[in-house]
């Protein structure tokens, strides 16, 4: 297995989204490790609830990322808790409807680029003036391999992570 480079991020201010499990939670402990303070957003309470017991340095909070005015509520606690954000980590990701788009309901089609595209813009636009106020900084959008080939019956799932590959 190929070794990690070490990170050092004292000082540093970090906020990662569904960040619960998976993914986000691996990059979250990684940046709590490396000395970043961490904020992190998940729908899943029990989840929350296993961060703060496993890792009870890393802050979390609940958000609905498909909800613009809860997205903008987490990012003003969170950015607000750090003093700041300097990495922003727009991890979320849902996989929406697998279906036909004759068939699929517009809501499935409007939540999903809620949580995958929508939410992601909400939290960079809300942390440009705090990573232009530090002077450096980082948004990382995570998208996936179906943003530069597409699959079957995944049209807002498609959609959202050309987007989110296109952002970066």
């Amino acid at each position: 297995m190929t070794e990690l480079p070490s990170l050092e991020l004292a000082g540093r201010r970090a906020v990662a989204t569904a960040a619960g499990a998976g993914i986000g939670l691996v990059i979250a402990k990684l940046f709590a490790a490396a000395g970043a303070r961490v904020a992190i957003c998940d729908l899943d309470n029990a989840k929350l609830k296993a961060v703060t017991e496993t890792a009870p340095s890393i802050g979390v909070s609940r958000c609905d990322l498909a909800d613009a005015r809860d997205v903008e509520r987490f990012a003003r606690d969170a950015f607000g808790r750090l003093g700041g954000v300097d990495i922003l980590i727009n991890n979320a990701g849902i996989e929406g409807p697998i279906e036909s788009i004759e068939t699929m309901k517009v809501e499935e089609w409007n939540r999903t680029l809620a949580v995958n595209l929508t939410s992601h813009f909400l939290l960079a636009r809300t942390a440009l003036p705090y990573i232009r106020q530090a002077g450096r900084g980082a948004i990382v959008n995570i998208s996936s391999v179906a943003g530069l080939t597409g699959y079957p019956f995944r049209a807002p799932y498609n959609a959202s992570k050309w987007g989110g590959y296109r952002a970066n």
